[in-house]
């Protein structure tokens, strides 16, 4: 009678690519890439992955975000960040190290840079959208 080989932990940087949470349970890896994350928007599910923001580039902060298939988790690892909704007070809210925020799903956002700062996304994959700040004002 042969053995069944149990399952090896598997390590892998949330830095350098997605781990999808598949409806079913399962973790698996992703390349960090737009059709990776399409793969898994189609599978469902969420993605985890961090990233650290040297400068305001690094955190698209000159862009809108959007996820219409469900709410986003940012867990600030790392330093602080504003956290803005679009919508009539754009103030928005500091998140400091420790500290999450969700934004609700179908709700442009975007990030005001403060500094650099390290996060974890906890985000549905599938149909995000990035938007120009200012792009809706132009057009019109």
């Amino acid at each position: 009678m042969s053995e069944c080989k149990p399952p090896a932990i598997e390590t892998g940087n949330p830095a350098e690519e997605l781990f999808h949470l598949k409806r079913n349970g399962k973790i698996s890896r992703r390349s960090f890439s737009i059709i990776e994350m399409q793969r898994a928007g189609e599978e469902g599910g969420l993605l985890l992955a961090t990233t650290t923001a040297n400068t305001p580039d690094d955190l698209h902060a000159d862009h809108w975000e959007i996820h219409p298939q469900g709410d986003e988790l940012i867990l600030v690892l790392e330093g602080e960040v504003r956290l803005v909704l679009e919508g009539p007070d754009e103030n928005g809210t500091t998140i400091r190290a420790g500290n999450a925020a969700i934004v609700p799903q179908a709700r442009w956002h975007r990030f005001k840079w403060m500094g650099p700062v390290t996060l974890l996304f906890v985000t549905p994959p599938g149909g995000t959208e990035l938007r120009e700040v200012g792009a809706v004002e132009q057009a019109r």
